[in-house]
C-alpha cells in the first residue's frame, strides 16, 4: 500500500526537521514515547537504527526505526518495523516564505499479504502527524 501525505507547517524547515527527529522534541509531541534507544550509530543519522518505545493504553510497544538514507534538509527516509509490518516513510521538506511544506511518501508492507483499507491508514497517518504541526505552531 502506498500513499502521499502533504501539509504546510508555519515554521522554518530547520524547526520542523528538529521536531521530527530530535529526541527531546519527539517526547513533547508524542506523549506516549517513553524512550529512544540507538543500536547502530546515532539514531536519525544515515545508516543508523534503533527503537522507539511507547506506553499507550497500558501496554508497551517497541518500534524498530532505521534510516537507510538522509539528505537533510531536503529529505530523510525512515523505516519503521513491528512484527509482520514494514512502514517506509520518505519525508521531503521545502521552505516557502518561513513555512515548511512537507510531503510524506508512505509505504506499508504486510507479511500476511492481506489488503488493508488505504483510507483508514491514510487517516491514521494524518492523525499521528497532527500533533507535530500543533506542537510547532504553538511553540
Amino acid at each position: 500500500m502506498k500513499y502521499l501525505i502533504s501539509d504546510t507547517i508555519n515554521r522554518p524547515r530547520k524547526d520542523v526537521i528538529e521536531a521530527l527527529i530530535g529526541i527531546e522534541h519527539l517526547k513533547k509531541w508524542q506523549p506516549t514515547l517513553l524512550k529512544v534507544e540507538a543500536t547502530i550509530g546515532q539514531l536519525f543519522n544515515q545508516g543508523s537504527s534503533g527503537y522507539q518505545i511507547y506506553d499507550g493504553a497500558g501496554f508497551k510497544s517497541k518500534l524498530k526505526v532505521s534510516v537507510p538514507s538522509s539528505n537533510l534538509p531536503e529529505t530523510i527516509t525512515l523505516v519503521y518495523e513491528v512484527p509482520g509490518v514494514i512502514n517506509t516513510c520518505v519525508y521531503r521538506f521545502r521552505e516557502l516564505e518561513g513555512s515548511t511544506i512537507y510531503d510524506m511518501d508512505v509505504t506499508f508492507e504486510f507479511a500476511d499479504g492481506i489488503a488493508r483499507d488505504e483510507a483508514v491508514f491514510k487517516a491514521g497517518t494524518i492523525a499521528m502527524m497532527q500533533p507535530l504541526k500543533q506542537y510547532l505552531e504553538q511553540e
